[in-house]
């Protein structure tokens, strides 16, 4: 069926693979902050909210290794 047990990971793998594709097309990670994707999701955010973990350091060490 498809079902999501945990949103808040399928959500983080979502953005992820978006940032993926960010950076192919663009050859950076600098998304601009208001940045939203064609299927709506707002990649710029997320990547504020992922700076922001890192330097509160509350990213998870593996979410962080793989951004890095």
């Amino acid at each position: 069926m498809g079902f999501i047990w945990d949103k808040l990971a399928y959500d983080w793998e979502r953005n992820f693979a978006a940032l993926v594709l960010y950076k192919e097309e663009h050859e950076d990670c600098l998304v601009p902050a208001r940045y939203t994707t064609d299927e709506g999701l707002k990649l710029g955010s997320w990547i504020g909210k992922q700076r922001r973990f890192k330097k509160k350091g509350s990213l998870d060490k593996e979410r962080k290794k793989r951004l890095d």
